[in-house]
């Protein structure tokens, strides 16, 4: 089997989906032609792939049953805030689910949810919202913690997560 480089955008704290499909043949054909048999998302021909990339929610849809490999990423947290010169702490990374290297035999219309990334906290000694979860092809991934804070009462920590959110 010859080796894979896989690229994922950089995309700040939005969750996200990603299908790969094989493409016929050597070469992939553009997206939107008859060698192209699924539908939803952004699609790109990608070397020996075609790639459905969500950052919203949608829907994939494949012709007919498929093989498909995936790659969900949740939200991120956002930071916690904390009070005059204390720090919060960062908000966790999203969670991810992958199959990669394994593919699943997908079929019908497969609902794509992307998850949003947790706000900051606004107040002083305030904790950070936690991402919101993202799912797809039967799978969820877990947003992000929200980021702990700190103040004079005390500390207070990180939300759990994908990733749990820092404490301060």
């Amino acid at each position: 089997m010859a080796a894979r480089r896989i690229v994922v955008p950089a995309l700040a704290a939005v969750g996200m989906a990603i299908a790969l499909i094989p493409a016929p043949a050597a070469e992939a054909a553009a997206p939107g032609s008859p060698q192209c048999n699924a539908t939803g998302g952004t699609i790109t021909a990608n070397g020996a792939y075609f790639v459905h990339t969500f950052t919203a929610s949608g829907t994939f849809t494949p012709a007919q049953t498929m093989d498909v490999e995936y790659l969900v990423v949740a939200g991120g947290g956002g930071g916690g805030r904390g009070n005059a010169n204390l720090g919060g702490g960062g908000g966790g990374a999203g969670g991810v689910r992958t199959n990669v290297g394994s593919p699943s035999q997908v079929s019908g219309a497969q609902p794509v949810t992307v998850g949003g990334g947790g706000a900051g906290a606004a107040a002083q000694g305030a904790r950070g919202t936690s991402g919101t979860d993202s799912s797809g092809f039967g799978v969820t991934a877990t947003g992000g913690g929200g980021g702990g804070s700190s103040g004079n009462d005390g500390v207070g920590p990180g939300a759990g997560g994908g990733s749990g959110g820092g404490g301060s």
